[in-house]
């Protein structure tokens, strides 16, 4: 038996990172009681202590006896509290909560899967599992799966990975992922809406906790954001011989989702919850390729729990090449009897150049560099790093278990470490000086003759026809073999009766069932070696002469429907048998489902079609919905059939034809703006370095590309954004295009109202700086009738192209550049800019987001005079653009603000507006929990017309090329918002940049439009349309009403005005607000059409324009019809 030896760490270069440091969101301490009985005598100082100190209890840690605490008072430091509970006789320990870094994968390539082809299409670049030499590898420098394979391919072994999610629908691993039998509510061994009732059926303390649990977001879906989990499942449990992809080791197990890891990494407690969890739920396993920091006594005690129940711990050796034995490396390093600790090697069976070793801290190696294995949304990837290598070991476990479930866990490790490849390339760089060999491993298992299964049962066949089914002998000895079959049945016959197996061998047997009579059979094979029987196999079979046969076209519907809509599809059944199937449905089905007819005869031979309909006009939009079709039938040999039937109700279509949607450039501005008045609005693009788009409204909802206007025809400028007003007052909308090249100006275009432009030259110029603009919006900050101009411009450190902003004030068509406002003089990089009268008062207020530095909220105290304020202090930075809108309808504007959470780990934020200036961070809601690699605009307005308002989120690719699809948060009231993932706004992969809602077609709902950007990253493997989007909104039986406010005395275009509406909805008096904007989000502008929904309201009571002129006038309507522009 090989054991680590005892180490003695000379020195720690590489520590735990500060949680706080890292994570914007609040510090935790992770405490430990003394006893569970005295955890429940103290439970009243515990509530005590918490209360006093503001803490929150965010997790009970079954296993370890403890809970993980939060802290919401910014002003008491984590450690202070740490101290405190340390001083109390009834806590064991207490410790700071810290961060694990995101695991360093040192490859990244994708891999196209050949589908059409049998078995695992992508086998050959496995050489992990069998190296022929493939690709310059060295002949058997492999774990030697395929020999293990013979002997045993897997059984349902539980084992937690615990990582940063898996892709629990991907087509390689779906069959694999476990399934929560207390919380799969139908039964069905999928996870399907039905099983998500909102209950902890099996009261283990995690609701709907179907195929794991998210530690990040603390919710049950445990989905794959990153790709790293995706990979080391494949490695461990892909299905094999299933025509896809690659296969992994161990065919069968069961692979439970824990997500712990985002982007950037993950929380200790959080790792602390899912080892908690995955003891708590019985995993044999688990996987933990993730580490690199210092000491958890937290995280210690839960693995040391997990030894205490048998689970074995894989942990990765990490990739820094460096000696565990002096640099430590945790959890790797603890000093634990289940803790196996994994290196990686090359395909020519040397240590990887990237992989730590250490030779009496590493226990064995495994390959890790070039491995291919899933990645969410069933595409493949090659990854290197000991992440890649510690599910080898991982899956060989689980095979040994599979072979001998009798085990000992201890006596699992000491087999995979015994029995490893010495190789020289390891010999004093880790423990064993060996590579796992996972066949050699499973010889270990046995010591005799296996032969399964223990009983045999065919299925019932005509008289006169067969039936075959196998017996697998294993020889797990080192002499050959003598095997004697023998059945007390001659309706059972044998291919062979006697069969010669050499020494670490297997065969099948194959045995035939047939008679010519009809009846009943039974018998005993018996398997002899040496005259002494081995196994007694009982088997039974059955021979009719009349025998329906039952086949189905398909097991699962799956429906995408526009609301208040029906679809109809077909069930094929078939009778192939020689007698009449009779078949009826035995369940009850939903109202959204009818299914006709529910019964039947089909003749033999013959095909019966049975038609679904599926209606959505009971369904709430976005809703999914799940249910099984159970029908019982005469066949004897499948007597029961279940057919899943799944629903998702859509409120959006994509445009797939028309000018918008079949020209793409590198988009960045979104505006929707009538600029020729005739009642519909009209479409402008700016594109970088292209020209830009101009798309006529027809009003039959089709567009026409402009191109003669004046205003496309910019050449190849670096335009960013583009802001529309009429700042002549002559009726007509006007634009500036904001252009960041470094020789370039921004353009000022006059509407000639004859749908053409003149480029005005001399008004709104920049200088011999050339400053690089990055936005511009109009507003009347001296409220004198005229819109004025702010335009921002990002700074550089070297100055290359100046840094102030540019505040021009407009006095009949003239513009007088401002230099003494606050605004003006910034000299902060700033890359969003939002206008916004917050505080009600008649001023037009200026936020800037500023990434990578604070967000200033400028607030105009008087004309050309501003102060400034940091939004969000103490809330981390990088913040790219901002959008004000009436979230709760409270009467005052609140903020939404997208960020770059592949620079800060930020997610996106949602403030509200408290009144007096004060705004709270609201954490909690559902637009503040996810982190996208880097968010960029964003639009708000009541799509669904129920009186709130939701927000789109476009998503970019990073710097390194991470990506996600847009964000679609619907406001269900009082603040709380449901993000939407099953829509077609959420399902696409681009490079978003401005966006931007409006009715293009005056049907009374709001349609979206994206700008979307090329990919500068050009992966070839994963390609990326920049054709802009275009989505109509089918609608529903809401009320709305559209206002377009003319000034009269205030700027034509009524930028900055206040409108309220006020209607009774679901018997309540709502007041709604919306300002006049000429900039919402990033490089996007909504028009001048305000939209408002008003639910079941079926008259607006009353309608309130304050406008923004020198006396804040105020203009009141009552008693106004719905659904009116």
């Amino acid at each position: 038996m090989l054991n680590k030896l005892p180490t003695i760490v000379l020195l720690t270069v590489l520590g735990w990172v500060s949680a706080t440091a890292q994570n914007p969101q609040p510090p935790r301490v992770i405490v430990k009681f003394k006893s569970a009985a005295l955890q429940k005598h103290s439970e009243s100082a515990a509530s005590a202590f918490r209360k006093e100190m503001a803490l929150s209890r965010v997790a009970t840690l079954h296993v370890l006896n403890g809970e993980i605490w939060e802290l919401k008072d910014s002003t008491i430091s984590a450690l202070t509290v740490a101290a405190l509970l340390r001083e109390l006789d009834w806590i064991e320990y207490a410790e700071l909560d810290e961060w694990i870094p995101f695991p360093k994968i040192i490859q990244d390539e994708s891999v196209a899967s050949a589908d059409a082809l049998a078995g695992d299409p992508l086998f050959n670049d496995l050489w992990a599992l069998n190296n022929t030499g493939q690709s310059g590898g060295k002949n058997d420098a492999d774990i030697d799966a395929t020999e293990a394979w013979n002997f045993q391919t897997g059984q349902r072994i539980k084992i937690g990975v615990i990582d940063s999610g898996i892709d629990w629908n991907h087509e390689d691993l779906k069959e694999n992922v476990w399934i929560n039998p207390g919380e799969d509510i139908d039964h069905d061994g999928k996870f399907t809406p039905n099983d998500q009732n909102g209950i902890d059926d099996d009261g283990n303390g995690f609701t709907d906790d179907v195929v794991g649990w998210d530690f990040v977001n603390n919710d049950n879906n445990p989905f794959d954001d990153v790709g790293h989990g995706t990979h080391v499942a494949g490695t461990i449990a892909a299905a094999a011989n299933n025509g896809k992809g690659v296969a992994g080791i161990a065919w069968s197990a069961q692979l439970i989702a824990l997500k712990f890891l985002g982007k950037q990494g993950g929380r200790v407690s959080d790792a602390v919850q899912a080892i908690d969890y995955a003891t708590m739920m019985g995993a044999k396993i688990t996987n933990n390729s993730w580490g690199g920091g210092g000491y958890s006594r937290g995280l210690h005690d839960a693995i040391e729990a997990a030894n205490h129940a048998g689970c074995l711990f894989m942990a990765a050796a990490g990739n820094a090449g460096w000696d565990n034995a002096v640099f430590s490396q945790f959890p790797a390093n603890l000093e634990l009897d289940n803790i196996i600790s994994v290196a990686a090697t090359t395909r020519l069976d040397e240590l990887a150049n990237f992989s730590n070793y250490g030779k009496t801290i590493v226990d064995i190696a495994a390959p890790g560099a070039e491995i291919v294995s899933t990645v969410p949304n069933n595409k493949y990837a090659k990854y290197s790093g000991t992440s890649m290598a510690t599910p080898f070991v991982t899956g060989a476990a689980a095979l040994l278990w599979s072979e001998n479930p009798e085990l000992p866990h201890w006596r699992v490790k000491e087999i995979l470490l015994e029995t490893a490849d010495r190789l020289a390339s390891l010999e004093n760089k880790i423990v064993t000086g060996a590579r796992l060999n996972v066949f050699q491993a499973l010889l270990e298992t046995q010591s005799s003759v296996i032969v399964e299964p223990d009983t045999i049962t065919f299925p019932v066949i005509l008289a006169g026809n067969s039936s075959e089914k196998k017996i697998r002998i294993k020889n797990f000895t080192e002499q050959t073999k003598t095997i004697v079959l023998n059945s007390n049945s001659s309706a059972f016959q044998f291919n062979e009766t006697t069969v010669q197996l050499a020494a670490h061998k297997a065969a099948d047997v194959t045995v035939t069932f047939s008679s010519m009579t009809p009846g009943n059979f039974s018998a005993e094979i018996t398997v002899k070696e040496n005259n002494a029987t081995i196994k007694s196999i009982i088997v039974d079979a059955a021979a009719v002469n009349d025998l329906p046969a039952l086949s189905y076209s398909t097991d699962i519907f799956q429906k995408r429907m526009l609301s208040q809509s029906l679809i109809r599809d077909t069930l094929a059944l078939f009778n192939s048998g020689n007698s009449d199937l009779t078949w009826t449905i035995s369940s009850a089905l939903p109202q959204w489902l009818a299914v006709i007819p529910v019964s039947g005869t089909i003749p033999s031979g013959q095909t019966a079609e049975v038609v679904l309909e599926f209606s959505s006009n009971s369904l709430k939009v976005f809703d999914e919905h799940f249910t099984n079709i159970d029908l019982s039938a005469n066949d004897p040999n499948l007597p029961t059939l279940r057919i899943g039937a799944y629903v998702s109700v859509e409120q959006f279509i994509r445009v797939t034809e028309g000018a918008i949607v079949n020209s793409g450039g590198n988009s960045y501005s979104s505006n929707w703006i009538d600029y020729d008045n005739d009642g519909f609005p009209d479409l402008h693009v700016v594109n970088y370095g292209e020209n830009d788009f101009l798309y006529r409204n027809n009003g039959d909802g089709t567009f026409t590309a402009v191109t003669s206007s004046g205003l496309t025809q910019d050449g190849n400028v670096g335009s960013y954004s583009a802001t529309w007003a009429d700042y002549d007052n002559d009726g007509f909308t006007d634009v500036v295009v904001v252009n960041a090249g470094e020789n370039e100006n921004n353009a000022l275009y006059r509407n000639n109202q004859n749908g053409t432009f003149t480029k005005i030259t001399g008004q709104i110029d920049h200088g011999a700086s050339k400053q690089y603009s990055a936005g511009g919006a109009w507003g009347d900050f001296n409220n004198d009738g005229f819109a004025d101009l702010l335009v921002i411009n990002e700074g550089f450190t070297d100055n290359r192209y100046g840094k102030q902003n540019f505040l021009y004030y407009n006095q009949n068509g003239i513009f007088t550049r401002s230099t003494q406002a606050l605004i003006a003089n910034d000299t902060t990089w700033e890359n969003g800019l939002s206008l916004a009268d917050y505080d009600n008062d008649g001023d037009t207020d200026v936020l800037t987001t500023n990434w990578p530095y604070p967000n200033f909220l400028y607030t105009q105290t008087g004309v050309n005079q501003f102060t400034r304020t940091i939004l969000g202090q103490g809330v981390p930075n990088d913040y790219w653009s901002s959008n004000w809108a009436d979230f709760d309808n409270d009467g005052d504007l609140d903020v939404f603000m997208t960020g770059l959470s592949q620079v800060s780990l930020n997610p996106n934020k949602l403030f509200r507006n408290d009144g007096n200036g004060v705004f709270t961070e609201l954490a909690d809601v559902e637009m503040s929990k996810h982190r996208a690699y880097f968010s960029i605009g964003s639009a708000s307005g009541d799509f669904d017309n129920d009186g709130d308002i939701d927000i789109y989120v476009t998503n970019t690719k990073d710097f390194a090329g991470g990506h996600d699809p847009g964000f679609f948060f619907v406001n269900e009231g009082n603040m709380q918002f449901k993000r939407v993932e099953t829509s077609v706004i959420t399902s696409e992969m681009l490079v978003g940049h401005g966006c931007s809602f409006t009715d293009i077609d005056r049907d009374g709902d709001l349609d979206l439009f994206v700008a979307a950007g090329t990919d500068e990253y050009n992966d070839p493997e994963n390609p990326i349309s920049n054709n802009n989007l275009l989505y109509l909104n089918n609608g529903n039986t809401n009320h709305w009403m559209s206002v377009r406010a003319v000034g009269e005395t205030a700027n034509r275009s009524a930028v900055g005005a206040h409108i309220r509406v006020k209607a009774l909805m679901n018997g309540h008096a709502v007041w709604q607000l919306r300002e006049v904007q000429s900039l919402t989000g990033y490089a996007a502008q909504d028009g001048f059409d305000i939209h408002f929904g008003l639910g079941d309201a079926t008259m607006v009571d009353s309608l309130v324009i304050d406008w923004p002129n020198t006396n804040r006038s105020r203009t009141v309507y009552t008693n106004l019809a719905v659904d009116k522009f």
